[in-house]
C-alpha cells in the first residue's frame, strides 16, 4: 500500500481524523492509519484506573484490553522519562492490558505491519 505520509489522498483524509483530544500530529496520523487498515475505532485519551493509580493512554480498545501509545521519541530526552514509562507500561500489563508502541518511522514504513501488531495484541488478550 502507498505510504500514508506521502499520499495526497492520505493528507486530505488526515484532516477528517484530526481530533481535539489528540496530543500530537502522530496521534492523528495513527487514527487515519487505523481506519485505513480496517481497525475498529479506539477510545482516545482514555483513563485506566487501579485504586489510587491512574494512567491516561493515547488509544484504548477496551473490549480487546489493548492500548496503543503513539511514541514521539523526544519525550525520552528527559533523564527519568524512560524509567517512568517502563513502570507505567508494566502496571498496565499487570492489569491485563497489551501495550503496543508506535513510532513515526514504524507507521511511515508500514501501516499494515503496525495494524498487524495491534491485531496480534487483540488476539493475545482473548487467548485462553
Amino acid at each position: 500500500p502507498q505510504n500514508i505520509m506521502l499520499s495526497y489522498d492520505g493528507a486530505i483524509k488526515l484532516v477528517d481524523f484530526a481530533h481535539g483530544a489528540a496530543e500530537s500530529p502522530l496521534e492523528s496520523v495513527c487514527r487515519l492509519a487505523f481506519h485505513q487498515q480496517g481497525l475498529p475505532p479506539p477510545t482516545l485519551q482514555a483513563w485506566i484506573r487501579d485504586g489510587d493509580w491512574a494512567a491516561r493512554v493515547d488509544f484504548l480498545w477496551p473490549r480487546h484490553r489493548t492500548v496503543v501509545e503513539a511514541d514521539g521519541l523526544v519525550k525520552y530526552d528527559q533523564p527519568d522519562a524512560l524509567r517512568v514509562e517502563k513502570l507505567r507500561q508494566e502496571r498496565l500489563e499487570e492489569l491485563g492490558y497489551r501495550v503496543v508502541r508506535v513510532t513515526w518511522s514504524q507507521l511511515a514504513a508500514s501501516p499494515a505491519a503496525v495494524a498487524d501488531r495491534i491485531r496480534r495484541a487483540f488476539r493475545l488478550t482473548h487467548a485462553p
